[in-house]
């Protein structure tokens, strides 16, 4: 008996930390800009989209997230990447890129506010985003990210644009 009651307090103990990642406060569509702060680099400023989700390739980790990030270019979104996130509650996440860069936010009601700062300790962006509220139900469920193999991750957004993305490359699904 005390066995079973143990398995159930584990068990219960788990689908809180899964329910806790589900309602992050950070998860959602987030518009905005992203700022360069060295002119005389390569980067530029940049309307930007992200869509942030729990990650499912770390069930057993509630606070690790994806962020799928979009620039728009001719008033249409463009992927550039997906950085692997942490949330540390109340209100911050990081999102490392190992050798490259820091990414930090900071959430403020439905503001987002973050930094790219390089290794070499350079701020290189500045970014602003408010979270976009989902038009319909549908619309918002749409998006899910899926683990194809170990590095390699898919996101399938919204099914008016049947598009699949994958980690470092982008395409239509017919």
């Amino acid at each position: 008996m005390m066995r079973r009651a143990r398995r159930v307090l584990c068990a219960l103990v788990f689908i809180a930390g899964s329910l806790h990642a589900q309602r992050a406060p950070v998860l959602g569509t987030w518009n905005g800009r992203s700022v360069c702060t060295i002119p005389s680099s390569p980067c530029t400023t940049e309307s930007v989209v992200y869509d942030i989700l729990p990650d499912t390739r770390a069930k057993h980790y509630p606070a690790r997230l994806v962020m799928n990030a979009d620039k728009i270019v001719n008033g249409a979104r463009e992927f550039m990447g997906t950085l692997d996130c942490y949330w540390k509650a109340p209100a911050t996440m990081t999102c490392p890129m190992p050798g490259r860069g820091l990414w930090e936010f900071a959430l403020h009601g439905d503001t987002l506010t973050g930094t790219l700062v390089l290794t070499d300790g350079r701020l290189y962006r500045r970014i602003e985003v408010v979270r976009q509220r989902a038009t319909s139900r549908t619309e918002h469920e749409s998006v899910r990210v899926l683990a194809i193999s170990p590095g390699i991750t898919a996101t399938i957004v919204a099914p008016q644009t049947r598009a699949l993305r994958t980690r470092g490359i982008a395409g239509a699904v017919k």
